[in-house]
C-alpha cells in the first residue's frame, strides 16, 4: 500500500508540477497557476473528471501541451496500479 501510494503521489506530483508552471501564462498568480495545476493533476489520474472552472478544458481545446499532459495522466491512472508497480520494477 506505501508503494502505491507513493507511486500515485509522485505520478500528481510530476502532472502538478508541468501543469502548475504551464499554467503561469494563462492564470494571474502563481498561487492560482499551481492550484489549477494541482487539481487539473489529480482529477486526470484518478479519471474523476472534476472541474472548480465551469469550463473544464474549454479554454485549452488548442492548446496541445495541456490536452497531452491530461492525455497522459488519464494513462497512468487507469492502467492500475499493479501495472505500474511492476513498470516501476522493471525500471530500476
Amino acid at each position: 500500500m506505501k508503494e502505491i501510494l507513493k507511486l500515485i503521489l509522485f505520478i500528481e506530483l510530476i502532472g502538478t508540477t508541468i501543469l502548475g508552471l504551464y499554467y503561469l501564462t494563462y492564470f494571474s498568480t502563481w498561487q492560482e497557476a499551481f492550484l489549477q495545476g494541482f487539481f487539473a493533476s489529480v482529477s486526470a489520474t484518478t479519471n474523476a473528471g472534476f472541474d472548480i472552472t465551469g469550463e473544464s478544458l474549454i479554454p485549452f481545446a488548442n492548446d496541445y501541451f495541456v490536452q497531452t499532459v491530461n492525455i497522459v495522466l488519464l494513462i497512468l491512472g487507469a492502467i492500475g496500479f499493479p501495472v505500474l508497480v511492476e513498470v516501476k520494477g522493471l525500471l530500476r
